[in-house]
């Protein structure tokens, strides 16, 4: 019994380890499918005719990226991003999570967050800009090329 609880704690730490942050740099940075989903997230968020967007690797699995942090510039928000299979239909369930939005969901200490898993302090959302823009790879996604990519995707309201 002793060794089939030991077998079972050695293979849950290394599974632990092989789903880490990722190490690689942006060169390295192989999310397939993170520009037909920058342009899905445009053309259903289609706001700003030029969008911006900084990507940069949160985790991965067996040394690939799968996911990242992405921070849209025109928006001020920070966006989590999951990559999916590459015959996946549903788009929308590559952006999970919430996203962050400057002065809507930060505050200015760690006080002011209470129990809340909804807000953050500028701090924190300051340090995880600066690390998408210094980083992460950019992006610019243009709304009416996200729009012909994606037709027939509802717009969301601002």
């Amino acid at each position: 019994m002793k060794t089939i609880t030991l077998l079972l704690m050695l293979a849950a730490a290394v599974g632990c380890a092989n789903n880490r942050t990722f190490q690689g740099t942006v060169s390295d940075l192989k999310l397939p499918r993170i520009e037909r989903e920058l342009d899905y997230h445009v053309a259903t968020h289609p706001w700003y005719e030029t969008n911006h967007f900084f990507v940069y690797p949160t985790g991965s699995y067996h040394g690939k990226p799968t996911g990242a942090m992405v921070y849209w510039k025109e928006e001020r928000t920070i966006l989590r991003y999951n990559e999916l299979e590459p015959d996946a239909v549903h788009d929308t369930f590559a952006w999970r999570g919430r996203e962050v939005k400057l002065d809507r969901d930060t505050v200015d200490t760690q006080e002011e967050i209470g129990g809340s898993d909804y807000l953050e302090t500028h701090r924190d959302w300051a340090e995880s800009v600066e690390r998408c823009i210094s980083n992460g790879k950019e992006f610019s996604v243009s709304k009416t090329d996200a729009r012909h990519l994606f037709p027939n995707e509802q717009a969301e309201q601002k």
